[in-house]
C-alpha cells in the first residue's frame, strides 16, 4: 500500500495544479416574488371511478386526495383538492354539485363539477368518511327541495346536508362499529345503511334509521339491487339477501371462504353473477334461489377478481381482475372464458360509458387504460408506476430519465408529459439492480448503477442501455455512487465493499481501484482531479488522480461516526464529510489537512447544496435539521426549516437560483432569502420522497420517491 503521507502529497499537488472552476451564473432573483406551482400527482392509487350525470365526463378518485376528470378518458386534468388524504368516494347530485369524502375527516364540497372545492367537514370531526349518497326530491322520500346528502363514517356516524352540500350536522347511533356502505333502493323508497360485524339498516327519511344484526360477524361493504332483490356482500364467503328492501335478510354461505367484490346481473340470462378475491364465481340463474360457486382462472391461476359487468353490445358478462386479468361469459356466468388484454397492470375499477360505448380501466400508481372494442384490446394511456424511484436527470435534449428499484428505468421525451419505461435486458433476471446513483457524462452518456454489481451505460440519452459491467449476486458487490471527475479525465462508481471503481473512456469499461477495508462506502464527491468516498464508521478515501488510485485517510474527527454524505464546493474550492450525529470535517488544500467544524446539531446530516449566485452552502439530514454557512463551511447556523422529517436531496430552482430540499412526508422546501427561512411548496401528497430535478427549459420541478409529482410553473 503506498504511504498515505506521499498521497496526500499527490493530492496536494493535483488541487495545486487545478484551474479554477468557473463560477456558476444563477439569475437575479425575481422582482416579481417568489414562482407559484400547480403539484400534480402523476402516478396515484385510483379507489374509485365513476361517470359524471351531469356531463357525461369520466371522473376517477383515490389516494393523494386525487380527483381528475376527462371529457374523452384519453386527455385528464387533475382538479385542485385541497386535502392529501385519500378519498374513497365520490356523489354528484345531477346538477354540477360534486361530494368527495375520504379518510382523517374528508368532506369536499364543489358546486361546479369540481373545478373549485371547499372543505364542509364539521368541526373537530376527524373519522374516515366511507360512502356518500345524494336523493333526488323527486325519489320518494321526505326530503327538501335541493334533496338530501347523506355520507356515513367510522364509529356509528353519519353526516347530512339538506342545503345542496353547504352545511353538514352529524349523528350517530348506539355503535362503535364503523358504517362502510349506503345504497338508495327506489322502488322502495328506503336508505340502506351497511357496516362492520353485519350491522344492516334501512331509513325512510335518512335521519331514523331501523338497526339490525345479520346473522354474520363480516362486515357488509356494499349492496346491489337487482329488480326485487338486494344482495349485500360480505366476506368469508357470506351474502345477505333481502326481497323486501332490506326488512329481512337471508344469510346465504359459498362453499369457500370468499371476499365479494362485485356483483352483476345479466338481463339475457336473467342471471346474478359476483366476484371474489381468488377467482371464484359465485353465480344464480333462478334469482337468489340457488347458487353454485364457478372456478375461473386466467392464464392458469385464479386471480383477484373485481368489477363484472353486462355488455350491452355483446351481451356478454365481462369480469375484470388482477395482473390484466379479463374473462367473458357468453351463457350468463355458468362459463368463464379467458380474453387476454396484454395487460400486466391490475383493474382496480372499469366504467363503461354507455353514449361512447368505451370502457376506462383505472389501476394503482397512475394506471390508465381505455378499450373501444368491448374490452377486446386497450390503449394504455399511462402504465402503473409502481415502484420507488431514486434518482433523475434530465439529459441534453430535454429528455427526462428515472431510475428505481427491480432496474426499472422510465423516460419521458417531452418533459414529463408522456412516459414509457425502458426495456432492459439484464445478465440475471432474477436479481435485477435497485439503482442508486445516475449520472450523466459528456455527450449525451448517461450511466446508471446499483446493487448487484451493475452498471449500465446509455449513449443515446437513455432510450437504450448496455451492460458494461455485472459481477453475480455470489460476488455481493453493491455500487451505492456514481460520479464523473470534474476535469472530465474520468468517470468513478463508489463500490460499498471493496472500493471504487473507474473508467476512463467515457463510461464504456471500468477498473478497480481496490481499498483495503472491511467497511462500507455509500458517497462521493468530485473536485477536480480530487475524489473523495465515504463510508461507514467513518470511512474516508481519497483520490488525486480523479479515482485510479485511492488511500484511505484516518481522521479522529470522524472516527466511528457513520458518513453519509460527501460535498465538493466549487465556488470555494473545499471538500466536506459528514453524517451521523452532525459530525463534519473540510478541507480546503485537497486533502492534505482536515479539520472538524462544529455546527449546530446533532442530528445526522446527508446531503449539502451550494447556491451558485451566493456561494451559501446549506446541509440537512434527519429530523428537518437545515444548517447554513456564510463562509464557506467554516462556520454554521441553524435554520428553522418548519418540518420534523428526514430531508434528503437539494436541487436549485431554475430562473431565480433559489434552493429546494426534498424530503419525507411529501416535503419540498425553499427559501427565498439564503437558507434563513424556509416555506413549503404544495406537492398533493404525504408520500415520502428521495429525490428531485428540474427541468431548464418548462422550470417546472419534479420529486420521486413513493410518488412521482411534477409541478408545474403557475401563474394566478
Amino acid at each position: 500500500m503506498q504511504n498515505p503521507k506521499s498521497v496526500v502529497a499527490l493530492i496536494a499537488l493535483a488541487g495545486a495544479i487545478l484551474l479554477a472552476t468557473p463560477f456558476l451564473n444563477a439569475p437575479a432573483p425575481s422582482s416579481e416574488g417568489p414562482i407559484l406551482y400547480r403539484a400534480e400527482v402523476l402516478d396515484p392509487d385510483f379507489t374509485g371511478g365513476a361517470i359524471a350525470p351531469d356531463s357525461g365526463d369520466y371522473v376517477a378518485w383515490g389516494s393523494d386526495g386525487v380527483v381528475m376528470r376527462s371529457s374523452d378518458g384519453e386527455r385528464w386534468h387533475q382538479l385542485d383538492t385541497p386535502t392529501t388524504a385519500e378519498i374513497l368516494q365520490l356523489g354528484f347530485d345531477n346538477a354540477g354539485t360534486w361530494v368527495a369524502v375520504g379518510e382523517a375527516g374528508t368532506l369536499l364540497v364543489s358546486s361546479d363539477q369540481g373545478d373549485h372545492w371547499q372543505t364542509k367537514t364539521p368541526d373537530t370531526f376527524a373519522l374516515s368518511i366511507n360512502d356518500v349518497l345524494y336523493i333526488r326530491p323527486e325519489a320518494g322520500l321526505p326530503v327538501p327541495e335541493k334533496g338530501l346528502w347523506l355520507a356515513v363514517a367510522a364509529d356509528g356516524h353519519f353526516l347530512s346536508s339538506i342545503d345542496g352540500g353547504n352545511r353538514w350536522q352529524t349523528s350517530r347511533i348506539d355503535t362503535d362499529d364503523d358504517l362502510l356502505t349506503l345504497t338508495w333502493v327506489k322502488d322502495q323508497g328506503r336508505v340502506l345503511v351497511g357496516g362492520e360485524n353485519g350491522l344492516v339498516g334501512t331509513s325512510e327519511d335518512g335521519a331514523a334509521w331501523t338497526i339490525q344484526r345479520a346473522d354474520t360477524e363480516t362486515p357488509i361493504t356494499n349492496f346491489h339491487v337487482f329488480e326485487d332483490l338486494v344482495l349485500g356482500t360480505s366476506a368469508w364467503g357470506r351474502l345477505l339477501l333481502s326481497r323486501n328492501g332490506g326488512t329481512n335478510w337471508h344469510l346465504v354461505q359459498a362453499e369457500k371462504s370468499l371476499y365479494f367484490n362485485d356483483a352483476a346481473y345479466d338481463p339475457v340470462h336473467r342471471s346474478i353473477v359476483l366476484t371474489s378475491h381468488n377467482g371464484h364465481i359465485f353465480h344464480s340463474d333462478d334469482a337468489g334461489e340457488s347458487w353454485h360457486l364457478i372456478e375461473a382462472p386466467y392464464q392458469g391461476a385464479g386471480h383477484s377478481l373485481g368489477d363484472v359487468l353486462f355488455d350491452p353490445q355483446t351481451r356478454r358478462l365481462l369480469a375484470f381482475g388482477s395482473h390484466g386479468a379479463v374473462l367473458q361469459s357468453d351463457d350468463g356466468g355458468k362459463n368463464w372464458q379467458e380474453r387476454p388484454s396484454g395487460l400486466r397492470e391490475s383493474f382496480v375499477k372499469v366504467l363503461y360509458h354507455p353514449q361512447r360505448q368505451t370502457y376506462l380501466a383505472l389501476g394503482n400508481r397512475g394506471f390508465r387504460a381505455v378499450s373501444e372494442n368491448a374490452a377486446a384490446s386497450w390503449q394504455v394511456l399511462r402504465h402503473s408506476f409502481d415502484f420507488y424511484w431514486r434518482e433523475g436527470v434530465v439529459t441534453p435534449s430535454g429528455a427526462i430519465v428515472i431510475v428505481g428499484e427491480l432496474g426499472q428505468i422510465l423516460r419521458s421525451d417531452n418533459a414529463g408529459e408522456n412516459w414509457s419505461y425502458v426495456n432492459v435486458t439484464y445478465p440475471d433476471p432474477r436479481t435485477p439492480p435497485t439503482y442508486r446513483a445516475l449520472a450523466s457524462l459528456d455527450k449525451g452518456v448517461l450511466l446508471a448503477a446499483g446493487p448487484t454489481g451493475l452498471i449500465l451505460r446509455s449513449s443515446d440519452q437513455g432510450r437504450n442501455w448496455t451492460v458494461v459491467h455485472h459481477t453475480p449476486f455470489s460476488a455481493g458487490e453493491a455500487f451505492t455512487d456514481l460520479m464523473a471527475s470534474s476535469d472530465g479525465s474520468t468517470a468513478i462508481a463508489v463500490e460499498a465493499f471493496g472500493g471504487p471503481y473507474f473508467s476512463t473512456d467515457n463510461g464504456r469499461t471500468w477498473n478497480r481501484a481496490p481499498t483495503d477495508d472491511e467497511r462500507n462506502f455509500w458517497h462521493g464527491s468530485a473536485l477536480g482531479s480530487t475524489a473523495l468516498s465515504v463510508g461507514q464508521s467513518g470511512l474516508l478515501a481519497m483520490s488525486g488522480d480523479a479515482g485510479r488510485n485511492w488511500t484511505r485517510v484516518e481522521l479522529a474527527a470522524v472516527s466511528g461516526k457513520d458518513l453519509y454524505g460527501s460535498f465538493a464546493s466549487r465556488s470555494h474550492q473545499a471538500l466536506f464529510a459528514f453524517g451521523e450525529g452532525g459530525v463534519m470535517a473540510r478541507t480546503e488544500d485537497w486533502g492534505r489537512t482536515w479539520h472538524k467544524v462544529s455546527v449546530p446539531t446533532t442530528a445526522t446530516l446527508r446531503r449539502m447544496l451550494e447556491i451558485p449566485q451566493s456561494g451559501v452552502l446549506i446541509a440537512f439530514g434527519e429530523k428537518g435539521t437545515i444548517i447554513r454557512s456564510l463562509d464557506g463551511g467554516l462556520h454554521w447556523q441553524g435554520a428553522d426549516s418548519g418540518v420534523s422529517v428526514e430531508l434528503r436531496a437539494g436541487l436549485i430552482e431554475p430562473h431565480t437560483g433559489y434552493p429546494l430540499i426534498v424530503g419525507r412526508s411529501g416535503t419540498l422546501l425553499r427559501s427565498v432569502d439564503e437558507g434563513l427561512s424556509w416555506a413549503r411548496l404544495p406537492t398533493h401528497t404525504q408520500a415520502h420522497f428521495r429525490n428531485g430535478l428540474v427541468h431548464p427549459d418548462t422550470g417546472d420541478l419534479f420529486v420521486f420517491g413513493d410518488r412521482i409529482v411534477r409541478l408545474q410553473r403557475h401563474t394566478q
